[in-house]
């Protein structure tokens, strides 16, 4: 019943709310602020706590927030917790639908293609051009969720250009989502979620690692961080 109860709100949010607002607001800045707080709204109302620490300690210049991923609802959860300034990375299968296709590109976040090498190697790089042009993302660099707690190795995209142009690493650790609404569930569960933004990591420049080492060492300590913020295991 509550799950008939969400999914009604949250159609009846996006038809009679969202999509009139979203499409006529000129700026970006508007449109995912008025998206955070629809999200937001949404959540209140299903009967959702979400608790947000260390917002006040993000950089305020560019940076990169690299999250675990736990569920269907992370991406949503994100853009909700996170400023507007933040664009997230988001796996391109996403993109295939009309709907949402539309409402990604016209936020503009990043889809990015994981099975085609070329194609996967040209949207790494607009991460990072969009990372040197002063830009922040949001990403979720396991790349994907399952349902064993966990948290998986992290891809390399986002941490090269974090490292190539010395930008600050934060760690945000998510917590509850995957008992609200975890792979291969159609029913969601009343949970309080935590989302915890872990203080940041400065890639540092070591003459004795490559780029790739480098990135793969600051990948390693923001995983870390997070499996011990949501005392899960690393995978």
């Amino acid at each position: 019943m509550h799950t008939a109860y969400a999914a009604t709100l949250f159609i009846s949010l996006a038809l009679l709310v969202f999509l009139p607002l979203a499409l006529f607001a000129p700026k970006l800045h508007w449109r995912r602020n008025i998206g955070r707080y629809i999200t937001r709204l949404w959540l209140c109302l299903c009967g959702i706590r979400v608790q947000i620490n260390g917002l006040a300690t993000l950089p305020e210049s560019g940076c990169v927030v690299v999250a675990n991923h736990c569920s269907y609802i992370d991406g949503p959860l994100l853009a909700a917790v996170l400023p507007p300034r933040f664009s997230l990375v988001i796996k391109n299968e996403a993109g295939k639908v009309p709907v949402v296709s539309f409402f990604l590109r016209h936020f503009d976040h990043l889809l990015v293609e994981r099975h085609k090498p070329k194609k996967a190697a040209q949207d790494a790089q607009r991460i990072i051009d969009r990372l040197h042009s002063g830009g922040s993302i949001g990403i979720f660099a396991e790349g994907t969720f399952h349902a064993t707690p966990g948290v998986q190795r992290f891809k390399p995209s986002a941490f090269i250009g974090a490292c190539r142009h010395q930008i600050p690493v934060v760690p945000a650790a998510i917590k509850g989502t995957r008992h609200f609404l975890p792979e291969g569930r159609k029913t969601i569960r009343l949970v309080t979620i935590e989302v915890t933004l872990l203080p940041s990591i400065m890639p540092t420049v070591n003459n004795e690692l490559s780029e790739r080492q480098l990135a793969r060492q600051t990948a390693e300590q923001a995983r870390h961080a997070i499996a011990n913020t949501v005392q899960e295991p690393l995978l």
